[in-house]
């Protein structure tokens, strides 16, 4: 024992011999840097051993940073340490991590002197400035164990001195010892304009090609980060005086296309006018009905060879030309390449459109114009023979050549690309002018001028639209979403689009909305004529419009010389505007409704009158059906409505042989049939307003098809043990006292059920749609020589009167059970179940039902099958989604279940 102590003792104090004599040896990782961006964003890495030989790596900003201090964000892993390219782990984490600036690594063996050690994986950091977070992988250079960093960073480097600058460029200065790049500074009245990098005294500048009077400075730099930068050496002056090149092209911008018929040229002013002087850049646009809108073109979008800030704005925003100075004492040589990005907004009646978007606009010459480009020559000797085929003489120079259909001296349609001897397409009748202009392919010409006309009278034969109905009619639209709007499952917004007996084209908007107890009204001009294409030609030329108030129809009128052949399409592309008034009134509930809205219509086409659907609203205790004033739109329904009865004091009753389209339920809500029956064409919807951790007693007098979710947007569909589900269904067994999973809902039969707990508060529809449906009533609620779970046979509410053989359990939804009726008579709601039992002598009679079977199958408790999480995503707490979350950081975990329910934790992420 004692010898070995000795030997231990004799490596240590050999091991302490070593590292002083290291110690006067630099560590290999002494300002290592990584670059995120360029120099000002490095992060530099230093790894020394303490005196008692601990391993310490300390994280700094580059000396010459912008960001004042960076951190670890968490430890270097200790197994990608190396020690003389042995694997192992060598060192155990002593202290620092998450924020720390120094990570301390004990040796947990003895390490040799002069080991090399190395480091291979991530490194975590962030910049405490900003807060920005960085994963890097990375290679550290080989380290010296025993070595530090003694005198890095402490030094400044001496600041240039005798700086001056040629009249060829060249820039000369004492150089610094220990430097190996220069910055040179280029600024402006105080402004810095641009910095170059020099690798030492004597080169020549290269500087964009800027006239005026500039300082310069020069700062000492060492880009192995051992020093940190030199002051900046005294300003000396540069007198810069280049010369005009000599201009041979025209702008490369002039009758540039923008977008929809709109054109920018681009010019330097070559003298002065009332509006701008000489050397002043010009942007001009052009086009039918064009212009510059709001700010226009923005004078921080121009840069010289990268340089911004050397114009400023002399136009007003909307003025045309837009006209932009060079600043003061400073000239542009001509020839200088300007280019342009920014936001730049323009308008173009032509469609009706408004752009506000980045224009790029590169390599313009300064100096250059559009004086000096000539037109392409005018198309003549126009021909449009009877087979709509167009002909005409044009510059061989063009690039392609416009068709322009004129109406009284106003251009309605073009046709671009048109080739001489092609058949003129146009969708309209009437007398039309045609007119030819040529377009140039290249900077060397202009657009021609528009040729003089030849007339085109157009008679197009109508298409047959016999037995074709709108293709806009009574039309159900989805209700817009958002603050301002109605979305329950019962409001309703209808469009029809029409013609009427003047050949005009009308547009009529109605609905109603259950949730407001409103109608829907359009209003003026809700259907923007701007919005609105004929044939594929824009409406505002060719069509006017008008709109009835009272009627509130809106009506399209051809302008006088156009008619339009039946079967044209029609398309609208645009917002509607439309209003919410309330039932009983004329009070605006909910204005400035505005969807969007697509719709094609064929003209000519028509459709019957729009039925709505008529929701259940009974004056006072009235129950005729015939009542016009018992219905939200005012009028008795007939087999065309959609019909809704909400819970009410009082219920409609319906005479014999009534028909109607479909009726929808409230959750407790019925109809009186006094005798006969009701037909329902299409379909029956009862609709409940859930809650989870309970059972719903139901039984329906048909069948039910579907099973529809507001949640989920979508149908259920029942659970069972081997294929799961998002509802839970049961029937009950008399025989063997029990309740069991089933799937379907058969007429007449009682069920229990229950939903999930993310459906609280949410809507489910049971519909049936067996077609031509006939409900009635008057049937006596079924007795079972067995306890069975039987429903309501009839659709309004149903007394049970308690007799000697006929036994009733009504459910408790308090106590998740069915329990014996003591007292009656027991009024049974529409839809509801209820067990029933007539055979008083079996003994002992049951008390209650379903309250003593486990989950499976019994009905108490709440049963969740095994709802696994299938995917999750990490938020930050600022909102912002995380690909690769860091451990010990704090998420929002967002986790969507296989059920489709979705949940939101706050946790704290543990590196899995």
């Amino acid at each position: 024992m004692k010898t070995r102590l000795t030997r231990l003792l004799f490596l240590a104090a050999m091991l302490v011999a070593e590292m002083s004599v290291q110690a006067q040896v630099l560590s290999s990782v002494c300002g290592w840097n990584y670059e995120v961006g360029n120099q000002t964003d490095w992060v530099s890495y230093k790894m020394e051993t303490s005196p008692n030989g601990n391993l310490v790596i300390s994280i700094m900003p580059h000396p010459n940073n912008v960001n004042d201090m960076v951190s670890f964000r968490n430890a270097m892993d200790v197994s990608n340490f190396k020690v003389n390219e042995l694997s192992g782990n060598f060192f155990t984490l002593l202290s620092g991590g998450n924020n720390a600036t120094e990570l301390v690594y004990q040796p947990t063996t003895l390490i040799p002197s002069e080991a090399i050690i190395t480091y291979s994986g991530l490194i975590e950091w962030r910049t405490n400035g900003n807060g920005n977070a960085y994963n890097m992988n990375v290679t550290l250079p080989n380290y010296t164990y025993g070595t530090n960093c003694t005198g890095i960073y402490t030094q400044k480097l001496a600041t240039p001195t005798n700086v001056a600058i040629s009249n060829t460029n060249v820039l000369t200065f004492d150089e610094i010892t220990n430097a190996n790049k220069y910055i040179v500074s280029v600024s402006f009245n105080g402004n810095l304009l641009k910095t170059l990098n020099m690798s030492g005294s004597g080169e020549t500048i290269t500087f964009p090609i800027l006239n005026g009077t500039f300082d310069i400075s020069v700062i000492a730099s060492d880009t192995e980060a051992n020093y940190s930068n030199s002051d900046a050496s005294q300003s000396n002056t540069w007198i810069v005086n280049n010369q005009d090149a000599i201009i041979n092209a025209p702008s490369i911008y002039c009758e540039h296309l923008l977008k929809s018929g709109a054109y920018l040229s681009w010019e330097t002013a070559s003298q002065a006018d009332a509006s701008y002087e000489a050397g002043d850049l010009l942007l001009t646009i052009s086009g039918e009905k064009a212009g510059w809108r709001a700010a226009g073109v923005r004078a921080a979008g121009f840069t010289v060879t990268g340089i911004s800030g050397l114009f400023i704005k002399i136009s007003g925003d909307t003025d045309n030309p837009q006209v932009f100075r060079p600043i003061a004492g400073i000239s542009i040589p001509k020839g200088t390449i300007i280019n342009y990005n920014a936001t730049t907004e323009y308008l173009s009646i032509q469609d009706n459109n408004l752009y506000d978007e980045p224009l790029i606009r590169s390599n313009y010459v300064y100096g250059s114009d559009c004086q000096s480009v000539p037109p392409l020559t005018t198309p003549t000797s126009l021909n449009y023979g009877n087979n709509n085929v167009l002909t005409f003489t044009g510059d061989a120079n063009a690039g392609s050549f416009t068709v322009g259909v004129f109406l009284n001296n106003n251009l309605i349609f073009s046709i671009p690309n048109f080739t001489s001897g092609s058949t003129v397409e146009f969708p309209l009748n009437g007398s039309f002018v045609l007119k030819v202009k040529a377009l140039t392919g290249s900077i060397n010409y202009l657009d021609s001028e528009w040729s003089e006309g030849v007339s085109m009278v157009l008679a197009h034969t109508d298409d047959d639209l016999t037995n074709l109905m709108s293709e806009v009619c009574n039309s159900l639209i989805d209700p817009p979403i958002g603050s301002n709007t109605f979305a329950d499952s019962e409001d309703a917004i209808y469009v029809t689009w029409g013609i009427n007996a003047n050949s005009e084209i009308t547009v009529t908007i109605e609905g109603y909305s259950d949730t407001y107890k409103a109608t829907t009204r359009l209003r003026d001009n809700g259907f923007n004529i701007n919005n609105l294409k004929i044939g594929g030609v824009v409406a505002t030329d060719i069509i006017t419009t008008s709109f009835d108030a009272e009627k509130r129809v809106q009506t399209y009128t051809p302008r006088t010389g156009i008619t339009i052949p039946l079967g044209t399409t029609i398309t609208y592309n645009g917002i509607v505007e439309y209003q919410l008034i309330e039932q009983d009134g004329d009070a605006t509930l909910l204005d400035n409704l505005w969807p969007t809205m697509n719709f094609t219509y064929t003209y000519g086409t028509t459709c019957t009158p729009l039925e709505l659907a008529s929701s259940w609203l009974p004056q006072g205790e009235s129950t005729d059906w015939s009542n016009p004033q018992n219905w939200s739109t005012g009028v008795v329904p007939t087999n065309a409505n959609n019909i809704v009865i909400p819970v009410s004091g009082t219920y409609p009753s319906i005479p014999n042989g009534t028909a109607v389209k479909s009726i929808t339920f409230a959750e407790g809500a019925g109809i009186a049939i006094p005798s006969g029956s009701v037909t329902v064409s299409e379909s029956v919807k009862v609709e409940y307003v859930v809650n989870s951790n309970r059972w719903y007693s139901i039984g329906f007098p048909f069948k039910i098809d579907r099973i529809y979710s507001e949640k989920l947007g979508g149908d259920l569909v029942a659970y069972n043990v081997l294929t799961g589900g998002n509802y839970w269904l049961k029937s009950y067994d008399g025989v063997r006292n029990e309740f069991g999973y089933t799937n379907n809902i058969t007429a007449n039969n009682g069920y229990i059920v229950q939903f999930p707990e993310y459906f609280d508060n949410s809507k489910v529809t049971f519909i049936a749609q067996t077609p031509d449906m006939a409900l009635s009533n008057g049937k006596d609620f079924p007795v079972s020589t067995d306890y069975a779970l039987l429903a309501n046979p009839n659709v309004i509410h149903q007394p049970l009167e308690l007799e000697a053989t006929k036994r009733y359990y009504k459910y408790l939804p308090n106590t998740n059970k069915f329990v014996l009726v003591e007292e009656g008579p027991y009024i049974l709601a529409p839809f509801e179940a209820a067990v029933s039992f007539n055979n008083i002598s079996q003994a002992p009679m049951r008390k209650n039902i379903g309250e003593d079977w486990d989950d499976y199958t019994g009905i108490n408790g709440y049963i969740a099958p095994l709802d696994v999480v299938s995917s999750q995503k990490y938020y930050t707490l600022q909102g912002l989604e995380i690909n690769h979350p860091v451990a010990n950081e704090i998420y929002i975990v967002k986790r969507l279940h296989a059920s489709g329910k979705e949940s939101l934790i706050k946790t704290i992420y543990t590196q899995k």
